[in-house]
């Protein structure tokens, strides 16, 4: 996919994209939870169309406050209180910061 923009002659400008990644501080001054939300737009649509699941994602050093993205049908939906939805998950992730980057 290609961005572009209109020009003022007409014509059209091709924006290219980048991509950056967070540095370590505003990884450290957020919740865990804001970098699993963030990874909603990563699932392609077409690939998930068929889907229906719900990962929950447990950070086991840091704020321990799990969370969670179902999957269903093409859409991402973050979930912020994983133990009061409606499903249960069907896989869970358990992961460790570490104390270098809580530090």
């Amino acid at each position: 996919m290609r961005l572009c923009r209109p020009r003022l002659d007409g014509g059209v400008e091709s924006l290219a994209a980048t991509r950056v990644a967070p540095t370590v501080e505003p990884i450290k001054a957020s919740e865990p939870g804001t970098f699993v939300n963030y990874h909603r737009v990563r699932i392609n649509p077409i690939k998930a169309q068929n889907t229906d699941a719900m990962i929950r994602f447990e950070f086991t050093d840091a704020s321990n406050k799990p969370v969670a993205l179902h999957v269903r049908r093409g859409v991402v939906e973050y979930i912020e209180d994983p133990d009061r939805y409606f499903r249960k998950p069907d896989f869970t992730i358990a992961l460790t910061l570490g104390e270098a980057l809580l530090e």
